[in-house]
């Protein structure tokens, strides 16, 4: 919009800058990895942890009770930690916590490491941690549900140790 000369003179007298087309590219803003990431949420004295890729919905908090029920361990003592926080995970006592990962994209951002001795696989800092199934996807393709089931029974079985 072009404006008169009056039009510009008013609006300088009262302090309002004028917009000006610019050419040249704007400098990209500070990825949101550079922000600091809040880990208040986060109880590290639990002894399971839960990694997934964002926050639950409903159906998929309900679905992950009900498969840690299944193997007896309560919601109540698991710590849920989004990718995005994944950083959060070095704070947790690697000898007391043992870890699920949820979703095979997740685990390789997470770059586990296999376990010659095991069955799961481990942090850099040497957290074991079991991989199994996205929530979404078994909500969306139930028959994956028995592959999912075989990793809680992994789970269950380091509990045990």
């Amino acid at each position: 919009m072009r404006l008169s000369a009056e039009q510009q003179y008013a609006l300088t007298q009262i302090g309002i800058p004028l917009w000006v087309r610019r050419n040249k590219e704007v400098p990209p803003t500070a990825s949101p990895s550079a922000e600091p990431v809040d880990f208040s949420g986060i109880d590290f004295s639990k002894p399971w942890v839960v990694v997934v890729e964002k926050s639950l919905t409903a159906s998929e908090h309900g679905l992950l009770q009900a498969m840690l029920r299944s193997v007896d361990i309560s919601y109540d003592s698991i710590a849920i930690v989004e990718q995005q926080s994944a950083a959060a995970l070095a704070l947790f006592d690697k000898n007391q916590t043992i870890g699920l990962v949820l979703g095979k994209q997740v685990a390789q951002a997470l770059d586990l490491q296999k376990d010659e001795r095991a069955a799961e696989k481990r942090l850099q800092n040497g957290m074991s941690m079991l991989v199994g199934q996205d929530l979404q996807q078994l909500l969306a393709e139930p028959e994956k549900k028995a592959g999912m089931w075989q990793t809680l029974l992994q789970l269950q079985h380091l509990k045990a140790r």
